[in-house]
Order: structure tokens, then C-alpha cells, then sequence
């Protein structure tokens, strides 16, 4: 974000060079992150689109859905989740194909909603069985007790435990304020 917003705006040419690390370049000159956004409610994901980084993003790379998973772990992982998967890495293959020298995946999710731990959960682990001798880094949101705002949060934390230990090369986990 700090030099690329609608053009690079850097004045160093190395920054330029290694900018496809996070960021592709499109047809019109303009850099768009490398991402993928997913999340199974639709409010989380609109809140970025229409904030002031939005822009950035392309539609091509954002899935939402159209039901929350209702901050359940298994819902995520199994049942509303399940339904997404098979687009979710169909764009993944679109962009390890546009990557030169691909080296990983960079994950971040909170272990605490239905989706993060859930849906994130089983995305790592296809990813691991598909490309396995690629890096997987998570960068996991653990589920504070002073933010919590449910009740099953810690058990959606515990279910995704043991996923990380399975599928993640790197795992650094992170609270809630």
C-alpha cells in the first residue's frame, strides 16, 4: 500500500522489479495484489470493496458468499464452505500459474469465525495435498476473550489447532487486541 495505490509512485526501481512478489501487473499499467479474499458473509467482503483500498482489488479474485457460516467451524469446513472450494482453487491454479518462480502461499485468517477456521482450514490442506512441496505460511488471528462475541470461538480455535500443526510450514499466530 505505502507505493502502490492506483500507480507505482516509488522512486526506486528495485521496489518496482520485485513488486510482482505481492502484486501483478494488468493490461492497463496497474498493479493489483496477488490475493484471493474469501469470506462466507458477504458484509465482511463488502466492507473492503467499497472502502478506500477496494480498487485495488480485482473482482476476479474476491468470492463471497451468500449465507454466513454462522461462526461454526464445521460449517466452514464441511457444509457452506464445501460449495465454494472447488472456485476457490481454480483461482489459486490461475495465479500459481501466473507466478514465475512461485515459492508458497501466504494465509491469513482468525481461527475464531466459521470461515477463517473452517473454510481456511480445508483450503490450507487441499493446497498442501496439490502443492506439496510448496511453503504454507498462516497467519492466524487467535479468538481473544476480551473481544470475543461468541460463546464457541475457543472451540472453533481448538478445532483449526490441529490442521495448522498438520499443513502449515509456518505458523505465527497473533490475538485480538
Amino acid at each position: 500500500e505505502r507505493c502502490i495505490r492506483d500507480s507505482y509512485k516509488g522512486d526506486s526501481d528495485i521496489q518496482l522489479k520485485r513488486a510482482n512478489v505481492y502484486f501483478e501487473e494488468t493490461a492497463k499499467a496497474k498493479y493489483t495484489p496477488r490475493s484471493i479474499l474469501m469470506d462466507l458473509d458477504p458484509s465482511a467482503i463488502d466492507n473492503i470493496r467499497t472502502g478506500k483500498l477496494g480498487k485495488l482489488f480485482g473482482a476476479d479474485s474476491i468470492i463471497t458468499g451468500k449465507c454466513s457460516s454462522g461462526g461454526n467451524w464445521a460449517r466452514g469446513y464441511y457444509t457452506a464452505g464445501e460449495q465454494y472450494m472447488e472456485q476457490l482453487m481454480n483461482i489459486c491454479d490461475k495465479k500459481a500459474e501466473e507466478c514465475d518462480r512461485l515459492q508458497g502461499f501466504q494465509f491469513v485468517f482468525s481461527l475464531g469465525g466459521g470461515t477463517g477456521s473452517g473454510l481456511g482450514c480445508k483450503f490450507l490442506r487441499e493446497l498442501k495435498e496439490i502443492y506439496p512441496d510448496k511453503i504454507s505460511c498462516v497467519n492466524a488471528i487467535f479468538p481473544s476473550p476480551k473481544v470475543s462475541d461468541s460463546v464457541v470461538e475457543p472451540y472453533n480455535a481448538t478445532l483449526c489447532l490441529n490442521h495448522l500443526v498438520e499443513y502449515a510450514d509456518i505458523c505465527l499466530l497473533y490475538t485480538s487486541p
